[in-house]
């Protein structure tokens, strides 16, 4: 199984709660599972490297969405926003996909995330579900949410860090994930390894 983001961070608890059904784990850029996971240092980053007079109009977008008043639009219009940021280079990040946003939900789930964070670290803690992190060396989210997390899971985690890579790893550097993705396949049944 696979996620990314904050799909990972649900990857995580996943594994943490129901790893009887995970046969491995590929876990890409995540929000992490060790003490704050790393957000507070995600958003001030994605905030240093956007633009000021954007990032006001994107916090009163980013509130409303919190407090679930936001519309798609306006969801759409914060992420648009911030899309430069999770780059190595926001002056050279692709084109703003097509994407659609559920703006009721986008606000509780963050708030849920957080909230969890605090007891993540101790269920996952011994896992033997071979689990392999990737996370980029150059994005906004801290690499520590991938490298602690993989320390506090032990022996059948390790984490991939590619180089000039963002969050969205695929995307700066194509085929990245292809080697960790077979490496994984290849420990799926094995013992795991001892660190």
């Amino acid at each position: 199984m696979g996620g990314h983001s904050w799909g990972g961070n649900l990857l995580l608890h996943l594994l943490a709660t129901h790893h009887e059904r995970v046969a491995g784990a590929l876990v890409v850029d995540p929000l992490g599972g060790v003490g704050d996971g790393g957000f507070p240092a995600f958003d001030a980053e994605m905030v240093r490297r956007t633009p000021p007079e954007e990032v006001e109009r994107a916090a009163m977008l980013d509130q409303r969405l919190m407090h679930g008043i936001a519309t798609e639009a306006e969801a759409m219009e914060s992420l648009r926003i911030f899309w430069p940021a999770y780059f190595p280079s926001p002056d050279r990040a692709p084109e703003f996909p097509e994407l659609r946003v559920n703006a009721a939900s986008a606000g509780p789930t963050l708030e849920s995330a957080v909230a969890e964070l605090p007891g993540l670290a101790n269920r996952l803690a011994g896992s033997q579900v071979p689990t392999v992190f990737v996370h980029g060396a150059a994005s906004p989210m801290p690499v520590t949410a991938s490298t602690d997390t993989a320390e506090v899971i032990g022996g059948a985690a390790h984490v991939v860090v590619v180089p000039n890579a963002g969050h969205f790893v695929w995307m700066d550097v194509a085929g990245c994930l292809r080697q960790p993705l077979d490496s994984l396949l290849a420990r799926v049944g094995q013992p795991p390894r001892r660190q």
